[in-house]
């Protein structure tokens, strides 16, 4: 849904928790981890709730917290309100994850459609990184008259987001919600995915890869202050990089019918860790643009995935399945969160990358030796 998430926040966020929020970027970090460490308590949980009460009802809560969420960070004056903010976002994130793909698939299943899932959610995330592109160049433009702009205009779009959810049509399969029934539930979720090896390959390999691009997407406005670049280009930059990941998603369906899986991942690997590197090797104004890489895997990432776990999940716990998966990426995402923290006090940004993109490169390698052996299963 392209309005669930606030189309404004990229080119500035970190500067904002920075410079407003009053934060060190190891202390981003830092919060960061506590934060995912707290999405692991309420992930799975959350993902049986939308199975059992109901996808839109669920995600309804969810972009309730949300705009409270932004809200907290519109007017945040201290550490305080990022942390509060935070926790809010954290909420909002598990109540909806896995909720709105599943509802997806279903609705498209219950049509006889459910063929067209990776192609009709590549075209709905080709849409969101479109916008985001327009709005990213807009914020750039606005921020240089108030870091706040972005964020009060990212509250506007989420509530038009929980608007257009009211509007959504439930499944006819969901169930009413019992509580010994979601404890069952959730139960049953958990070990359809820890039967399924290829589940388990493609979580792990999707949360690795997730992270390090998050970690490296944290990085950006400081690397941008780094190579002393304009503060009017910060919006140009996020048009270009969310143009790039809008035209992989487009057609990624495409792209899927093309290539075989492995193909898919080890590329994606690649254009996620080399061009990290090569912004930690040589720093320059120049290598700015190896972000656009991260976001063909940004842009690509999602339908890809989606398309290869629905596949082997059972209608009836998808949305805990993919909230398993988005629990396992917490704690992925927690442990590197941490220890991405660790360094970036110990070495310089340009040295963290190096350490980030090899790391990516050596479980790259190995977990690709996997997928013949787990997907001949």
């Amino acid at each position: 849904m392209i309005f669930a998430e606030p189309l404004f926040l990229g080119p500035t966020i970190v500067l904002c928790l920075q410079k407003l929020g009053h934060l060190t970027l190891h202390e981003i970090y830092t919060m960061e981890s506590v934060c995912i460490g707290l999405l692991l308590v309420l992930e799975i949980p959350s993902g049986a709730l939308a199975d059992l009460l109901g996808r839109k009802k669920v995600l309804l809560f969810g972009l309730f917290f949300r705009i409270v969420n932004l809200l907290f960070l519109a007017f945040m004056t201290g550490r305080t309100d990022v942390w509060i903010a935070n926790i809010l976002w954290v909420i909002s994130f598990a109540l909806k994850s896995g909720a709105d793909q599943a509802l997806l698939y279903d609705s498209l299943t219950q049509i006889g459609q459910a063929h067209d899932y990776a192609k009709i959610q590549g075209k709905a995330r080709s849409g969101f990184l479109l916008l985001t592109a327009i709005c990213s160049l807009f914020a750039g433009w606005v921020s240089e008259y108030g870091l706040r702009i972005p964020l009060y205009l990212s509250v506007l779009g989420v509530f038009v987001g929980f608007c257009t959810t009211c509007l959504f049509v439930e499944p006819v399969r969901t169930k009413r919600y019992n509580a010994g029934e979601h404890i069952t539930h959730m139960k049953e979720g958990i070990k359809e995915v820890a039967k399924s090896p290829q589940l388990l390959w493609v979580i792990v390999f999707v949360c690795v890869v997730s992270v390090s691009s998050k970690l490296w997407f944290f990085t950006y406005n400081p690397y941008f202050e780094l190579v002393d670049l304009r503060f009017a280009y910060y919006g140009v930059i996020f048009f270009l990089l969310n143009i790039v990941a809008f035209l992989a998603s487009r057609y990624a369906h495409l792209i899927l019918k093309s290539v075989s899986w492995f193909v898919c991942c080890t590329v994606l690997i690649g254009i996620v860790a080399l061009p990290m590197l090569a912004m930690g090797l040589c720093v320059t104004k120049y290598m700015v643009a190896m972000v656009l890489f991260q976001n063909i895997a940004r842009g690509f990432m999602n339908p890809f995935i989606s398309s290869v776990y629905n596949k082997y999940t059972k209608s009836e716990h998808r949305a805990t399945v993919i909230s398993c998966k988005s629990a396992i990426s917490g704690l992925v995402e927690v442990i590197g969160m941490a220890v991405f923290a660790y360094v970036l006090g110990v070495y310089s940004l340009p040295i963290a990358l190096q350490i980030l993109a090899i790391f990516l490169l050596v479980f790259g390698v190995g977990i690709l030796s996997l997928y013949r052996k787990v997907f001949s299963v």
